[in-house]
């Protein structure tokens, strides 16, 4: 793996993690709520309720960005 992919998933990856901790900030006065429950029927012990639970959905969200990551530039390199 080059440089350039490396840095391409670091980045999709902690841009993951980022929207996922403002979703979670945004939670706590209210917001997404329906959604959040809906993420953690997928993350499995996500809880917005505790900081363990949080701390756990952040993993989450960057084991999601790296394979997603990977994916995406997989098949850019495939297309050129």
């Amino acid at each position: 793996m080059d440089v350039s992919a490396q840095i391409f998933i670091l980045t999709i990856t902690l841009v993951y993690v980022l929207i996922f901790a403002v979703l979670v900030f945004i939670e706590q006065f209210g917001i997404f709520t329906n959604f959040t429950k809906l993420i953690a029927r997928a993350y499995r012990g996500f809880n917005t309720a505790t900081l363990k639970g949080v701390f756990i959905g952040l993993l989450w969200a960057a084991f999601d960005g790296f394979i997603t990551a990977s994916i995406i530039f997989f098949i850019i390199n495939l297309i050129s």
